[in-house]
């Protein structure tokens, strides 16, 4: 038995008595109020104590520092966000100021460009201007050079040579029987006036020699009229129709003047007084440009010279006739081929 419960007398009713005291009529252990053990203020007869239901100190510190905490965590947030948002806010500006930039490189780009483009075609036009004046500054020289090839004197001293170059039998290289008649000549002088000449002297070699069916006559007025710039004393009629046969349209030209002046009444050797007939220094220079033409174009040019970078062209020796042909570098003013020079002598006689 503890030490606080209290002691009964043992005549007390229901002491010792299983059950409870109902036997005795004591209350049993279901009616009696619970034991409480005296406190030292019932001990010590002052009024009890009654402590209020609270939280202790230190809860309360440990509650107040998790709420501190919290309040620390939101501000954190909050500045995080803040934070986030001023990054936000810098980059979008950052990509508008690179945005910016873009477009002023790219206009800047542009107008370079259009700068670029504007000199360009500046210096365009200034190589076009400058390549005009070249062109016009090389036609004058190329009209000048022509006007002193194309001399007035030029014309008559290069035939002069040729017809001495014939009388002598050089540099023949086409032969032509009329009439039972051999004739030596320049193929190339005859070609400047003749469409068959002219075919032959582009078909190249020496050929047979060519008979033609015509009065002599009218072949020797032809002859005149290529080494002379005139047609020489023969009918009108019979020089027009070797002039046909032989396609040549100056000389027909100035063998129908002759049939006109014929019929007049003119003698048989004259052009007609006042007859719009042109000069035989006119009809040599339109002869000797025909044959520089010819030249241009190669025609019966075989050989090929190659001397301080300048190539000269000209024909192979020795021709038919027993010479070289003549060649038309004379007609341009060149002294490097086997042609005659204007006014001087040409090369000896090839052999036979």
């Amino acid at each position: 038995m503890s030490a606080l419960e209290p002691t009964l007398p043992a005549s007390a009713p229901g002491v010792g008595v299983p059950g409870g005291g109902q036997h005795l009529g004591l209350p049993g252990p279901e009616q009696r109020p619970p034991f409480r053990p005296p406190s030292s203020a019932e001990d010590s007869g002052s009024p009890p104590v009654v402590l209020a239901l609270g939280k202790l100190p230190c809860q309360e510190e440990q509650e107040e520092e998790a709420e501190e905490e919290e309040e620390e965590e939101e501000e954190e947030e909050e500045e995080q966000e803040e934070q986030e948002e001023e990054q936000e806010e810098e980059q979008e500006e950052q990509e508008e100021e690179e945005d910016e930039d873009e477009e002023e490189q790219e206009e800047e780009q542009k107008e370079e460009h259009k700068e670029e483009q504007k000199e360009e075609q500046e210096h365009e036009e200034e190589q076009g201007d400058e390549e005009e004046e070249d062109e016009e500054d090389e036609e004058d020289e190329e009209d000048e050079e022509e006007q002193v090839l194309l001399s007035e004197e030029h014309p008559g001293l290069f035939f002069a040579a040729a017809q001495r170059l014939r009388a002598q039998g050089q540099l023949l290289d086409e032969r032509v029987r009329v009439g039972g008649r051999a004739y030596g000549l320049h193929r190339v002088v005859l070609a400047a006036v003749s469409g068959v000449f002219r075919a032959r002297l582009r078909g190249g070699g020496p050929g047979s020699p060519l008979g033609l069916a015509v009065a002599p006559a009218a072949w020797e007025a032809v002859l005149t009229f290529a080494y002379e710039g005139r047609l020489g004393p023969a009918p009108g009629r019979d020089v027009l129709a070797a002039a046909e046969a032989l396609r040549a349209p100056r000389v027909s030209a100035a063998a129908r003047r002759r049939c006109s002046c014929e019929a007049g009444g003119a003698g048989p050797g004259a052009e007609g007084p006042g007859a719009e007939a042109p000069s035989a220094e006119a009809e040599l220079r339109e002869t000797l440009r025909s044959i520089e033409l010819l030249y241009r174009e190669g025609a019966g040019c075989d050989l090929e010279l190659q001397a301080g970078g300048c190539r000269l062209r000209g024909e192979r020796g020795p021709g038919r006739g027993g010479g070289r042909p003549l060649s038309p570098l004379a007609a341009a003013g060149g002294t490097g081929g086997p042609g005659p020079r204007a006014g001087g002598e040409g090369p000896t006689r090839g052999p036979t």
